[in-house]
Protein backbone atom coordinates (compact mmCIF):
# COMPACT_ATOMS: atom_id res chain seq x y z
CA UNK A 1 0.00 0.00 0.00
CA UNK A 2 1.13 3.39 -0.94
CA UNK A 3 0.60 6.80 1.00
CA UNK A 4 0.80 9.83 -1.15
CA UNK A 5 0.52 12.97 1.02
CA UNK A 6 1.49 17.04 0.41
CA UNK A 7 3.43 18.74 3.51
CA UNK A 8 0.84 21.50 3.88
CA UNK A 9 -2.81 21.40 3.51
CA UNK A 10 -3.01 24.91 2.38
CA UNK A 11 -0.67 26.73 -0.07
CA UNK A 12 -0.71 29.87 -2.45
CA UNK A 13 -0.52 30.04 -6.31
CA UNK A 14 3.48 30.02 -6.81
CA UNK A 15 4.31 27.75 -3.91
CA UNK A 16 6.50 24.96 -3.80
CA UNK A 17 4.76 21.81 -2.62
CA UNK A 18 6.62 19.01 -1.13
CA UNK A 19 4.97 15.50 -2.46
CA UNK A 20 5.72 12.70 0.21
CA UNK A 21 5.34 8.79 -0.59
CA UNK A 22 5.51 5.99 2.04
CA UNK A 23 5.68 2.79 1.11
CA UNK A 24 3.10 1.04 3.81
CA UNK A 25 3.47 -2.59 2.06
CA UNK A 26 5.58 -5.39 2.47
CA UNK A 27 6.90 -5.84 -0.78
CA UNK A 28 9.21 -2.88 -2.92
CA UNK A 29 7.35 -0.49 -5.05
CA UNK A 30 8.71 0.98 -8.17
CA UNK A 31 7.64 4.87 -8.93
CA UNK A 32 8.54 7.84 -11.10
CA UNK A 33 7.46 10.36 -8.25
CA UNK A 34 7.98 13.35 -11.58
CA UNK A 35 6.82 11.37 -14.74
CA UNK A 36 3.11 11.21 -15.17
CA UNK A 37 2.27 13.21 -11.86
CA UNK A 38 -0.48 15.54 -12.64
CA UNK A 39 -2.07 18.22 -10.50
CA UNK A 40 -5.79 17.93 -10.16
CA UNK A 41 -8.10 20.56 -9.46
CA UNK A 42 -11.61 19.04 -7.91
CA UNK A 43 -14.74 20.56 -10.14
CA UNK A 44 -18.01 19.72 -8.42
CA UNK A 45 -17.92 16.07 -8.23
CA UNK A 46 -14.85 15.65 -10.41
CA UNK A 47 -11.28 16.32 -11.48
CA UNK A 48 -9.80 17.95 -13.89
CA UNK A 49 -6.21 17.88 -14.65
CA UNK A 50 -4.20 20.95 -14.83
CA UNK A 51 -1.70 21.51 -17.48
CA UNK A 52 1.94 21.37 -16.49
CA UNK A 53 4.02 25.14 -16.11
CA UNK A 54 5.24 26.43 -18.51
CA UNK A 55 9.10 26.36 -17.84
CA UNK A 56 8.90 22.96 -16.00
CA UNK A 57 11.99 21.22 -15.93
CA UNK A 58 11.79 17.81 -18.11
CA UNK A 59 11.63 14.09 -16.49
CA UNK A 60 13.10 10.76 -16.79
CA UNK A 61 11.22 8.12 -17.70
CA UNK A 62 14.05 5.69 -15.00
CA UNK A 63 12.14 4.48 -11.92
CA UNK A 64 13.08 4.14 -8.58
CA UNK A 65 12.76 1.68 -5.79
CA UNK A 66 10.83 2.11 -2.52
CA UNK A 67 11.45 -0.52 -0.02
CA UNK A 68 8.63 -0.98 3.05
CA UNK A 69 8.44 2.13 5.33
CA UNK A 70 10.86 3.54 3.18
CA UNK A 71 9.93 7.13 2.03
CA UNK A 72 10.34 9.36 -0.85
CA UNK A 73 9.31 12.65 -2.00
CA UNK A 74 9.55 15.34 -5.11
CA UNK A 75 9.00 19.08 -4.89
CA UNK A 76 6.45 20.58 -7.71
CA UNK A 77 6.00 24.57 -8.02
CA UNK A 78 2.32 25.09 -8.19
CA UNK A 79 1.47 28.15 -11.33
CA UNK A 80 1.17 31.00 -10.43
CA UNK A 81 -2.09 31.27 -12.00
CA UNK A 82 -3.80 29.05 -10.19
CA UNK A 83 -7.94 29.41 -8.65
CA UNK A 84 -8.57 29.03 -5.64
CA UNK A 85 -9.82 25.68 -4.90
CA UNK A 86 -9.29 22.10 -4.17
CA UNK A 87 -6.49 20.49 -5.40
CA UNK A 88 -4.47 16.33 -5.64
CA UNK A 89 -1.62 15.29 -7.15
CA UNK A 90 -2.40 12.04 -8.89
CA UNK A 91 0.82 9.71 -9.79
CA UNK A 92 0.83 7.67 -12.85
CA UNK A 93 4.15 5.63 -12.61
CA UNK A 94 3.95 3.82 -9.33
CA UNK A 95 4.08 -0.40 -9.85
CA UNK A 96 4.82 -3.18 -8.13
CA UNK A 97 7.43 -4.92 -7.95
CA UNK A 98 6.32 -8.02 -8.02
CA UNK A 99 3.95 -9.10 -10.21
CA UNK A 100 4.82 -6.05 -11.95
CA UNK A 101 1.23 -3.90 -12.51
CA UNK A 102 0.21 -0.68 -11.83
CA UNK A 103 -1.12 0.23 -8.26
CA UNK A 104 -4.52 0.81 -7.22
CA UNK A 105 -6.10 4.10 -8.66
CA UNK A 106 -7.12 5.09 -4.65
CA UNK A 107 -3.72 4.06 -3.97
CA UNK A 108 -1.77 6.52 -6.82
CA UNK A 109 -3.51 10.23 -5.49
CA UNK A 110 -2.70 12.72 -2.76
CA UNK A 111 -4.55 14.06 -0.14
CA UNK A 112 -6.97 17.03 -0.64
CA UNK A 113 -5.22 20.68 -0.21
CA UNK A 114 -6.75 24.11 -0.96
CA UNK A 115 -5.19 26.52 -2.98
CA UNK A 116 -6.07 30.33 -1.58
CA UNK A 117 -5.21 33.51 -3.00
CA UNK A 118 -1.97 35.09 -0.87
CA UNK A 119 -3.52 37.99 1.63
Amino acid sequence: MLRVETSKTLYAPGDTVELILTNQGDAPLAYNICFGTRLERQTGASWVAIPDPPNQPPCTADLSSLLPAQQASGRFALRSDLNPGSYRYHLESVLRSNPDAVLPYTERISNTFEVRAKS
